[in-house]
C-alpha cells in the first residue's frame, strides 16, 4: 500500500499528471484502502486527501465540458478532500505549519468555487 501511495503521489506532480480525472479516481480508491488499514488521522492519509483534492481542482480548471451540476459535484468533492487533509495536518502538525496553511488555503479556494 505504501509503494502504491508513493507512486501515485509521484504521478500527481503537475508536470507528470496528464489524466487528472484518472488520478483523482485512483486517489479515491487508495484513500478507501488506506482508511481501512490506517487510523483516520495519519499524515499519510492527509497526503492522499490533498492529492485527491488537488487533482479534482485541476479537473475543474482544465475541463470545459463539465455541466454546472458536474462542476458543483467535483468542487464539493475537492473541498471535502482538502478539508479532511487540512484537519489532519492541523491536528498532527499544528495550524501554523506550512502544510496546514497551504491545505487550508486550497480548501477555502475549493469552497469558493462552489459559490
Amino acid at each position: 500500500m505504501q509503494e502504491l501511495q508513493a507512486a501515485l503521489l509521484a504521478l500527481s506532480r503537475p508536470e507528470a499528471a496528464d489524466e487528472t480525472q484518472q488520478l483523482a479516481q485512483s486517489c479515491l480508491h487508495l484513500i478507501a484502502a488506506r482508511e481501512a488499514m490506517l487510523p483516520i488521522g495519519t499524515p499519510h492519509l492527509a497526503a492522499l486527501y490533498a492529492t485527491h483534492g488537488a487533482a479534482l481542482c485541476r479537473v475543474l480548471r482544465d475541463a470545459d465540458t463539465l455541466s454546472a451540476s458536474e462542476r458543483a459535484a467535483v468542487a464539493s468533492a475537492a473541498a471535502r478532500s482538502l478539508g479532511a487533509s487540512h484537519r489532519i495536518r492541523a491536528c498532527c502538525l499544528g495550524e501554523e505549519h506550512p502544510l496546514a496553511k497551504a491545505t487550508r488555503s486550497a480548501a477555502e479556494h475549493a469552497r469558493e468555487a462552489l459559490r
